[in-house]
């Protein structure tokens, strides 16, 4: 890939990223809930979402190597 499209690449993810924190200290404020608490739950989510891609990837190589 070209490095202008890996940089439009990256800017989107950083800026989902971002949504996605504003979002849960958002709703933490709206709630009551404590911010730290909301940040740790959006932590656990992304890591359960980077451990079940990287399940995908290694079943995707495992086919692909048959």
């Amino acid at each position: 890939m070209n490095d202008s499209f890996d940089d439009n690449i990256k800017a989107s993810i950083t800026a989902v990223a971002a949504q996605s924190v504003d979002h849960a200290l958002a709703k933490a404020k709206e709630l009551g809930h404590d911010p730290i608490a909301s940040l740790d739950g959006l932590i656990m989510t992304a890591r359960e979402c980077i451990a079940v891609a990287e399940e995908a990837k290694e079943q995707i190589q495992k086919e692909r190597q048959k």
